[in-house]
């Protein structure tokens, strides 16, 4: 089985967080796989630039810009 995963450790990505969205530099990659579904989901542990505490996020809420974070919200809105 071969994992692959939207961002690496090191990047910085776009997320909500307080109903706010942040930029977090992802320091964590934590991946779930389980026997019964063979579904999977992925879990990046991050750090919110500039404020220095640690952010949990699922791949789905997570975006490359800001300006993708926002469109998404008015989309699924």
């Amino acid at each position: 089985m071969e994992i692959s995963t939207k961002y690496d450790i090191g990047d910085k990505c776009w997320c909500m967080v307080n109903n706010m969205p942040v930029e977090i530099l992802i320091e964590k990659i934590e991946v779930f796989v389980t026997l019964q579904s063979s579904r999977r989901s992925v879990k990046y542990v991050g750090i919110r630039c500039g404020c220095g505490y640690n952010i949990e996020v699922y791949d789905k809420d997570v975006f490359d810009t800001k300006d993708e974070l926002i469109n998404s919200l008015i989309k699924n809105f």
